[in-house]
């Protein structure tokens, strides 16, 4: 019998069925690997002159995507690709051109940019030894796109979508107040009357003319903050790029060792250079570091402070204001001279940032279109101090020449976050301050600027913990010691292994309990107690690491300082020997003395 034969791709098989083929199956992974030919031989091309020539910051130096081309063959086979879980692919070499315009050479040289995987005859890729494939989706063509949908009160809503050949999408939406958002390549939506300031219509006036009478517009403007292009172009940017800081200026003031005003200025970040930018920048972010309760410390305004006080109206106008108001700066300003007793020259640095706090879902995860804004002022007050003279490098001179000593600010003395962020809201009632030394917290501009009590810094509130626990006189021996130093330690780890957020605190009463399991008796824990309330308060809860070193677990004598691993406590203990006591420490494995290990007596 002679059967037809049909060919499938490179396989020819026979047909036994009754109805004849119409037509020949197509090869159907043809549409990949032209599309893969076609973005090997023009699309890398089209990328690389999107880009080049890349510039840096300063304008120096250009570089230029000249040619391309790829390695011969890939390192493996299809099949040992397979076997050893690795990509098929080809290195991709770049002949590139960097132009250095300030002394007018140019380099050439070809570089490595990567592997490029290869497709297969089938159409699909290997990668790490698994074969894939590229799923074809269909997507809209450029245009202008509209759209509409009732709510559910039955409200028709309308939607805009503009999808531009190349740049960012726009997606207009009204909202049930009858505001038109905007959103800009997908981020989160904001008023588009701010892109209409930002594209040149600064003034509400300005964007009333464009569309007049219309009450869609009038409701938009209302909602809107910015009031100007300048602000409709900072806003626009902020959205676009949220990794970056919304800090555009920061203000200054640079005061002199006999507390004179020097000079004061505005600077704008936008017109700075990166480096200066990071310099600023690096400044303020240094308040925001350290350890809390020990660096970082909670000041809260009383009830009626917030109602009606000076300093808190002071520091509620600074941010109103966004630091725009001359006189309240320099009211601001004056106040921190006043109260803040330091040593030489100091700049007081100051910043304004808002921010968007995404919805948090019930699961925890961030949800888009927050509508809470966390606006505050940073300060920071960074000592001033005079450069040394040092021998530098002249580029142009090609020689080294003594540099002129100069002054450098160096980082934040202290400084302070107002309001603080508590709930994922700003709490006007309570002053994130930041102190560089845990010893001393410049308790003199606490009082003076913010006129609330200073906590005790942390170095003087282990001190006190310290003479607390000596007010056990005989009770308090080694064993004491250990296990109130292990409680604590206990209790940071298991703070820091559940994240919990809220700050660790221990109070009189849990320290009693330690000591009560240690067989301290009545009489010494209430020797404890009026100590306790002597130095701290009756109700004052301590932060544990304000009190105990973690890390470490010291013995000392007049003559002596030894330091042992707090996992390794079990080596040290206390003997009578001979009527004199004695310090032991077990050391079955080995010791050194200076470096050198010594033999000790079997």
């Amino acid at each position: 019998m002679d059967l037809p034969i049909c060919k499938y791709g490179k396989n020819e098989r026979r047909k036994f069925g009754k109805i004849n083929e119409v037509i020949d199956i197509p090869e159907l992974v043809e549409i990949q690997k032209e599309s893969y030919r076609s973005f090997i031989e023009e699309g890398i091309s089209e990328v690389f002159e999107d880009f080049s020539p890349i510039t840096d910051y300063s304008d120096h130096f250009e570089l230029y995507f000249l040619d391309h081309r790829f390695g011969d063959k890939p390192k493996y086979d299809e099949k040992e690709c397979r076997n050893r879980d690795a990509t098929y692919s080809l290195p991709l070499r770049v002949k590139v051109r960097l132009v250095n315009k300030v002394k007018n050479e140019v380099v050439d040289q070809e570089v490595f940019m990567g592997d490029l995987p290869k497709m297969t005859e089938n159409g699909s890729f290997i990668i790490n030894g698994a074969e894939r494939v590229i799923v074809s989706q269909l997507v809209r063509s450029p245009g202008v796109y509209n759209a509409s949908a009732k709510d559910k009160t039955g409200k028709e809503m309308f939607t805009t979508t503009v999808m531009p050949n190349k740049g960012a999408w726009l997606e207009l939406e009204q909202d049930a107040q009858d505001t038109l958002y905007v959103r800009v390549d997908r981020k989160k939506k904001l008023c588009v009357t701010v892109l209409l300031r930002a594209l040149g219509f600064g003034s509400d006036h300005a964007i009333e003319q464009l569309f007049p009478g219309d009450k869609m517009i009038r409701e938009t403007v209302a909602k809107d903050s910015t009031k100007s292009e300048s602000d409709g172009l900072i806003e626009l940017y902020r959205r676009l790029r949220p990794d970056r800081t919304n800090i555009t200026s920061v203000y200054g003031c640079y005061v002199s060792d006999s507390r004179e005003i020097l000079s004061t200025f505005r600077q704008s970040l936008s017109i700075c250079t990166e480096d200066d930018k990071e310099l600023y920048l690096g400044l303020l972010k240094k308040v925001l570091s350290g350890s809390i309760d020990k660096n970082l410390l909670d000041l809260s305004f009383r009830t009626q402070q917030v109602a009606d006080s000076d300093e808190h109206r002071l520091l509620m106008k600074l941010r109103e204001t966004k630091l725009s108001d001359e006189e309240t700066l320099q009211t601001f300003y004056q106040t921190v001279i006043d109260s803040l007793s330091i040593e030489g020259h100091y700049l007081i640095l100051l910043a304004h940032e808002s921010y968007d706090v995404p919805f948090k879902a019930r699961d925890g995860a961030s949800l888009e279109d927050g509508d809470t804004v966390f606006s505050y002022i940073l300060c920071a007050v960074c000592p001033v101090k005079p450069s040394k003279p040092a021998l530098s490098y002249c580029a142009e001179e090609k020689s080294f020449r003594l540099q002129s000593p100069g002054w450098t600010a160096a980082a934040p003395e202290l400084g302070f976050l107002f309001p603080a962020f508590d709930g994922r809201r700003p709490n006007i009632y309570d002053v994130l301050y930041y102190t560089k030394n845990a010893a001393g917290n410049h308790a003199e501009l606490i009082e003076g600027l913010f006129h609330v009590e200073p906590p005790m810094p942390a170095e003087e509130q282990r001190a006190s913990f310290q003479t607390v626990l000596g007010a056990l006189n005989e009770a308090c021996d080694l064993k004491v010691v250990e296990s109130v130093h292990d409680e604590l330690c206990q209790r940071i780890d298991v703070h820091k292994e559940t994240k919990d957020p809220d700050p660790l605190t221990v109070t009189k009463e849990d320290v009693k309990s330690v000591l009560a399991d240690c067989g301290v008796s009545d009489e010494h824990l209430a020797a404890f107690s009026v100590e306790y309330d002597r130095e701290f308060g009756e109700d004052a809860q301590l932060s544990p690491r304000n009190i105990i070193t973690p890390k470490k677990f010291e013995v000392k004598t007049p003559d002596v300082v030894i330091q042992i691993a707090p996992d390794r406590k079990d080596l040290l203990e206390t003997r009578l020997l001979g009527g004199v006591p004695y310090l032991l420490i077990r050391a079955d494995d080995g010791v050194a003395v200076n470096g050198v290990n010594i033999q000790m007596p079997e």
